[in-house]
């Protein structure tokens, strides 16, 4: 009988941090936008669609800003020519262009002078090769003697944000219209982006559902990249989260553009009052999250809060080296690794899969996949095949297998490394298939394999544990009379870095095991203090330290 312990030393356990930020490459300056007859560099810049031609501003020789378009053959490589957009001239400075997604209309900012100062403006042609003609002045939501500058408008381009000083700051405002070549109305504050005071540059997505900035941090010295995402259009922005870009700690950023895809981003950088030119930077690798409670295959997948609902969607723009997390859920789907290169994963209690019928498959590795797909923390259920693969070889682990036809089938030279996973209650586990330090009902050989009974204390597969043990549906850790033989049965080499202490410096075996949830085990080295897996002079100088100290009431 369980005995009902709640184990205090271990509610912490439940702060569970995502612990994944985008990687970013490091920044590279398009040297070949900084004329050396100019008289600043470049600055402000906005790319077409096709990732062929980047707008800026540069002030020239004639000591006035002009905007420049340059141009190049693929979107990969250098700007090889540009030149001066002279049909927009008219003697007066140009700033910050934004491009329509139809490479028709340029937004952009112009310096009217007197009391009028900085407004914004629309420019128009009739084809890409045909003159632009500035069409509009935004007066209807213009302040005479303020700035108004740095337009960046949704993908229908009925909504613009842009960066005033009409409230004394620098500050985001937004303003909406019915249509294009209509006036833009109801100029108003975006409150919570200026809540971090002395804002930049805005560029919001296509779908106005995410928006990333300039600003100051509080506590911080420059001006970094930061980004906000929200659900739905009548909310206010939040999920702040600052950009780590590397190499750009010690100069502020200044003006950028994100591209739709949120793969690459074009800064500046400001060192005191001189802008270095135009960078850019790329992800390296990317996270996608799926909710399939509260997510939509409509949203963004950056975010829990902007998490698509199928893991498959997911998949399908995930690229070589992202990685998606699923949240917690059952995923009645076919998940289809479709040949890339990516890690699919649990993001905190282990979500189950499920094909959406039990005569379908639930996981399939059919297109040569290699040792960089990853699939684990995961528990599969309650379809034909768990694990189907064909001319493969993923990695697989900590996976629960229960209830299936088969476990895993392996066809045309399969090969994949399944390890630290538990099958149980499938008519078959393995078919031509191998796994190691797993718990294989069938008495399947390999390295550490165990047949017994992994005693699975209730329906979600936990593990029983004598020395605390998971209750979901309590949300608390209770003691039980056996611990399950899986717990610590993973490879002895991999670190549990991720799951709570005590543990037995080792991974569970199944869904849990190096998560927040794994069922608990004492450490197996009493002498190791600050538990980092060696006895070594730092524990004994822990030791030292609190040498001969005493209990309150010891005599």
């Amino acid at each position: 009988m369980v005995r009902q312990i709640i184990l205090a030393l271990v509610l912490a356990v439940f702060n569970v941090s995502a612990g994944w930020t985008m990687e970013w490459s490091e920044p590279v300056l398009l040297e070949e936008l900084n004329s050396p007859s100019a008289l600043t560099n470049a600055n402000a810049p906005s790319l077409s669609r096709d990732g062929l031609t980047i707008y800026f501003e540069r002030r020239e020789d004639d000591s006035y800003r002009h905007i420049i378009a340059a141009y190049r053959d693929v979107p990969s490589g250098p700007f090889t020519s540009e030149e001066i957009l002279t049909d927009l001239d008219n003697d007066k400075n140009l700033y910050s262009p934004w491009i329509s997604a139809d490479n028709l209309r340029l937004y952009l900012s112009c310096y009217m002078g007197g009391t009028t100062r900085m407004t914004l403006i629309m420019a128009e042609r009739v084809s890409t090769s045909d003159p632009w003609i500035i069409t509009t002045i935004f007066t209807d939501i213009h302040v005479n003697g303020k700035d108004d500058a740095y337009p960046s408008l949704t993908e229908d381009e009925l909504t613009l944000y842009f960066l005033t000083n009409r409230s004394g700051d620098s500050q985001v405002w937004k303003a909406t219209r019915n249509s294009i070549g209509d006036q833009f109305s109801n100029p108003t504050p975006v409150t919570e982006l200026n809540n971090f005071g002395d804002n930049g540059h805005t560029c919001v997505s296509p779908d106005d559902l995410y928006i990333y900035f300039v600003a100051l941090r509080s506590g911080e010295s420059q001006k970094s990249i930061n980004k906000a995402n929200r659900a739905s259009t009548s909310e206010p922005f939040g999920n702040f989260e600052r950009i780590e870009i590397p190499g750009i700690e010690t100069d502020d950023c200044g003006s950028l553009y994100v591209t739709p895809n949120e793969k690459e981003i074009y800064f500046t950088k400001v060192t005191g009052t001189e802008v270095s030119g135009i960078w850019f930077t790329y992800l390296i690798s990317a996270v996608y999250h799926v909710d399939g409670t509260d997510g939509s295959d409509e949203n963004s997948g950056w975010s829990r809060e902007s998490a698509f609902a199928t893991i498959a969607k997911g998949i399908e723009v995930a690229e070589e080296g992202d990685t998606i997390l699923v949240w917690p859920g059952l995923y009645e789907e076919e998940v289809d690794f479709s040949g890339k290169a990516i890690t699919i994963k649990s993001a905190d209690y282990p979500a189950t899969i499920q094909a959406p019928t039990v005569f379908d498959d639930a996981v399939l590795f059919v297109y040569e996949e290699g040792p960089e797909s990853v699939l684990e923390n995961f528990i599969i259920q309650n379809s034909d095949n768990a694990l189907l693969f064909a001319a493969s070889s993923p990695t697989i682990r900590n996976i629960t297998i229960v209830n299936n036809n088969t476990g895993a089938k392996c066809y045309a030279g399969a090969t994949p490394d399944i390890s630290s996973s538990i099958f149980w209650d499938n008519d078959d586990d393995l078919d031509n298939c191998t796994a190691r330090y797993s718990c294989i009902e069938d008495g399947d050989p390999g390295q550490g394999n165990i047949s017994t009974n992994p005693f699975f204390a209730d329906p979600n597969n936990h593990l029983l544990s004598q020395r605390g043990r998971y209750v979901p549906d309590k949300d608390y850790w209770v003691l039980d009379e056996t611990t399950s033989p899986c717990v610590d049965g993973s490879d002895p080499t991999i670190y549990p870095e991720n799951e709570a202490t005590p543990n037995g410096a080792r991974v569970n075996m199944g869904a849990y095991g190096n998560t927040a949830y794994a069922s608990l085990s004492e450490w197996p080295l009493s002498a190791d203090i600050n538990r980092d897996g060696t006895v070594n002079l730092l524990d004994f100088a822990l030791f030292a330290q609190d040498f001969l100290w005493t209990a309150p009431w010891y005599e």
